[in-house]
């Protein structure tokens, strides 16, 4: 049998984590040096209400146990062989920490065949290539063919586009200089971040306020699509609130008018580690090409 582990990092889709053959480890995240698991402890609401405070949330990796105990208790279940899907690991140490838990693991039970996915992605952009390795696991593929679908769909079949309304938190976690942060504040610049072959985060575009920043992410993701039809297509959120909602139904009208069947497209919420390094109003596309 087959199992199926990742991170909350991953986004992994709402309707499918509660499959029985997968694990998915909460990464930490930390207010007032507090640290909560991702999405068991905490919840977005308590993220944003806290940066609405002034606050600036920060986040850790998942921890050795846990990872640990995750994975014993899919071979406790009988999975001899397992899938580790991760987040980039030029973004995160998750998938070192992943590697150094499998080493150990590989000691104690040498019956057990574990493989390693770096992702190359973030946020959904990993979450659907967990998707898919569930529903090769559920056509009864063989462990070797899903590894070898999986990677061929690293880079070339994924893809994920981003904006968000503010690059404060951003550069308060140093993922972008403060001279182009407060530039771009100063200029009302929004970039539509991607994460590119290597697994890197990188600047799509930059545009001249959100609502233009919007439209040119969808045309840009159609471009990448090329005419193919995605199999998977989400618009990720952080938050519920009316000029949220209001943007994904823009973004909804604006893909249909593209040719995308409003049947392909699903919504899906943000994890807190995530929403801490952007704040609320973050909205994402991530398509999986057929």
């Amino acid at each position: 049998m087959i199992g199926i582990i990742s991170d909350t990092t991953s986004d992994v889709p709402s309707s499918i984590l509660n499959t029985e053959f997968l694990e998915v480890i909460s990464a930490k995240v930390i207010l007032n040096e507090k640290e909560y698991r991702d999405g068991k402890e905490i919840q977005n609401e308590q993220v944003i209400k806290f940066m609405d405070e002034g606050g600036f949330p920060k986040t850790s990796l998942p921890s050795y146990s846990d990872i640990s105990e995750a994975f014993k208790r899919l071979i406790s279940k009988g999975y001899k062989k397992i899938i580790s899907i991760n987040v980039s690991s030029k973004l995160s140490g998750t998938y070192n920490m992943f590697t150094n838990v499998k080493k150990d693991l590989q000691k104690e039970f040498k019956d057990i065949k574990i493989e390693l996915i770096d992702s190359k992605s973030v946020s959904l952009g990993s979450g659907l290539l967990v998707k898919k390795a569930l529903n090769l696991i559920e056509k009864n593929t063989q462990f070797e063919e899903i590894v070898k679908e999986i990677k061929n769909s690293i880079g070339n079949k994924i893809n994920i586009m981003y904006t968000i309304p503010t690059l404060k938190y951003l550069k308060a976690g140093g993922r972008i200089g403060k001279v182009s942060a407060t530039i771009g504040e100063f200029l009302n610049i929004k970039p539509i971040i991607s994460v590119n072959n290597e697994g890197i985060y990188y600047t799509v575009s930059k545009e001249r306020g959100l609502k233009r920043a919007q439209t040119t992410r969808v045309d840009k993701m159609i471009e990448w699509l090329d005419g193919n039809i995605p199999q998977e297509l989400y618009i990720g959120k952080t938050d519920n609130t009316e000029t949220t909602m209001s943007t994904i139904e823009k973004i909804k009208q604006k893909l249909i008018n593209k040719g995308i069947e409003i049947e392909k497209i699903k919504t899906e919420q943000i994890n807190p580690s995530l929403l801490s390094h952007t704040g609320k109003g973050l909205i994402g596309i991530t398509i999986l090409k057929s």
